[in-house]
């Protein structure tokens, strides 16, 4: 009778180890689907309204965002139920996945380029908007290593986008062309 209880208990630890690494492995498995998703959304030419082309995030990264405030409520969810001993911990490590979390829409939705043949113009939820005559640009260029592209102005600072937009390609060829008159 031992026996099979020994066996029952083995079985209800390899269920519980099993069950203790599924968030990873779900995540391991869906992290690389989403990237691979948004990396061929920005691959998209801009979106074009009139003479201004638009870069901006694809649906997917909105998408996600949403997703996000969804599991930022769920992590408050999480460490407002936790043990009364832990919830101080608890509270304080879901808090600041949960802040986060609500960041990514405010990135996802807000951030946008628009251009033409005289500017470039950039809104973000973090900065005022910066309208950049195009003879303020010294060089646009993608940095392979992190991932990122990179706007250097004269007088704006340098901008860093991230890969995930779509229509960087059309920012460069513009830059190219009106960089190269101005």
């Amino acid at each position: 009778m031992a026996e099979l209880g020994r066996g029952h208990l083995q079985t209800t630890e390899r269920f519980m180890s099993i069950k203790d690494n599924l968030g990873p492995a779900i995540t391991a498995l869906v992290l690389p689907i989403i990237f691979s998703v948004m990396f061929a959304a920005n691959k998209r030419a801009a979106r074009r309204v009139g003479s201004v082309s638009i870069i901006e995030y694809p649906r997917i990264a909105k998408v996600i965002g949403i997703l996000a405030i969804g599991a930022g409520a769920f992590m408050l969810f999480l460490g407002f139920h936790a043990p009364e001993n832990e919830r101080t911990i608890a509270l304080s490590f879901c808090g600041a996945f949960s802040l986060l979390f609500f960041f990514l829409p405010l990135e996802f939705f807000f951030r946008r380029i628009e251009f033409n043949d005289h500017e470039i113009v950039i809104y973000c939820a973090w900065r005022k908007v910066r309208r950049i005559p195009w003879i303020e640009v010294v060089s646009f260029e993608h940095l392979h290593i992190v991932k990122e592209w990179v706007l250097e102005t004269r007088s704006h600072g340098t901008i860093k986008l991230s890969t995930f937009l779509q229509g960087l390609e059309d920012l460069r060829a513009a830059t190219y062309k009106n960089a190269k008159k101005a």
